[in-house]
């Protein structure tokens, strides 16, 4: 069931309206999506639908925060989550603004800052029935207008903030490379990447053992995901994936192309597993892993190599990203590590929100935002 409420906010004829589901929003939202998604797979409405039902790590009940005009057409969405707690013991209101593992922002119509958005968002927070003690933004790119933008903003609506790191991602660009160029440019770093995956590539495939299965789709889908889950089970990564939400991103992938789910197998079983997703010319690896029976022949290192091969010359992607965390591969095949940072923010005219921002902040960025009638509290907050 949908609940609907309006909230008015006077920036400029504009107001938010709450949804508490995809398929409540008006049918006016179509266009908004539909321009979205020419950015990128990850804000097309199938993409989104996967990661609110099956992703990881969700704050809580699902909130969209739609922007409207005065009649009621839509030039903004934030996908958000309200709790009534910060962590796991804190009674907190939060709303949590969150995408997977992409730098978050709203979708926007063109011509309006998404920094303007996040400014109306903030308002509504600290003016709900009841108000939000919290507001959680999350990932951002620390180079993006966002996390340049934010803190600003909030520090002018009233809220106390502070940043907070995530995790990493690294990058490659190889924009007008073929494979044979990119693999000349790996011998020139330090660790020689080349020569160790032409050895291993090499031994392997003349052993007469192996072959490469890149799925894009099709028929071939569902045994191809079989696979894939079979090399996590068999690996160190098993409880480390949910296997529901890489099904059905994969199911989305697929329908637009943009999915690659890469195979090696050796002696006709699964040994090395890669889900990538091409989307804006760059390739996202989401998911890799291979099977510890198989370590001596460094499957992982043989797969990388042939899906790289194919991405650069049949695919033309003109950037590599390899997923989140800092694995010691990952600095073999990519050289730019870039980072991904939160923005946390306390409502310093709650009880809820001066007491989180006490304890999580400190007292002096706390005194400075709230009425000197209050100030004592922060005292004894922190000393309690």
């Amino acid at each position: 069931m949908t609940r609907v409420g309006a909230r008015s906010i006077d920036t400029a004829g504009l107001h938010i309206r709450e949804y508490r589901d995809l398929d409540g929003l008006p049918s006016r939202y179509r266009d908004l999506f539909e321009a979205e998604s020419r950015r990128g797979l990850h804000w097309d409405r199938p993409w989104l639908e996967a990661v609110i039902r099956y992703g990881p790590a969700l704050d809580g009940p699902l909130l969209l925060l739609g922007v409207e005009d005065a009649d009621g057409s839509p030039v903004a969405l934030n996908i958000g989550f309200s709790s009534e707690r910060f962590g796991e013991a804190m009674r907190c209101r939060t709303l949590s603004l969150q995408h997977s593992e992409v730098p978050y922002r709203p979708l926007v119509v063109p011509g309006l800052s998404p920094v303007d958005v996040l400014r109306m968002v903030a308002r509504y927070a600290r003016r709900s029935d009841p108000p939000y003690d919290a507001l959680r933004i999350r990932p951002l790119d620390p180079d993006g207008e966002l996390y340049r933008g934010l803190p600003s903003v909030l520090r002018a609506e009233g809220w106390i903030m502070q940043r907070f790191y995530m995790f990493p991602t690294w990058h490659e660009d190889v924009s007008g490379r073929d494979a044979a160029e990119y693999l000349r440019a790996l011998h020139a770093r330090p660790n020689r990447a080349r020569t160790r995956v032409e050895r291993r590539a090499r031994n392997l495939e003349t052993s007469g053992r192996s072959r490469v299965e890149i799925c894009s789709g099709g028929v071939a889908l569902d045994a191809a995901a079989w696979d894939y889950e079979r090399v996590f089970a068999r690996s160190w990564k098993e409880g480390l994936i949910g296997l529901p939400y890489q099904r059905a991103i994969m199911q989305v992938a697929a329908q637009v192309g943009a999915l690659r789910l890469a195979l090696l197998y050796v002696d006709e079983r699964p040994a090395a597993a890669q889900f990538w997703m091409i989307t804006g010319g760059t390739a996202y690896l989401h998911r890799s892993a291979y099977d510890e029976t198989f370590r001596d022949l460094s499957p992982g290192t043989v797969l990388t190599w042939h899906t790289v091969r194919h991405l650069l010359d049949v695919d033309h992607v003109q950037a590599l990203d390899l997923g989140v965390g800092d694995d010691a591969y990952k600095a073999d095949w990519a050289s730019i590590r870039r980072e991904r940072w939160g923005i946390l923010a306390f409502n310093p005219r709650t009880w809820a929100g001066l007491k989180a921002a006490a304890l999580n902040i400190g007292g002096s960025a706390a005194r400075r935002v709230t009425p000197r009638a209050l100030q004592p509290l922060i005292a004894r907050l922190r000393r309690d």
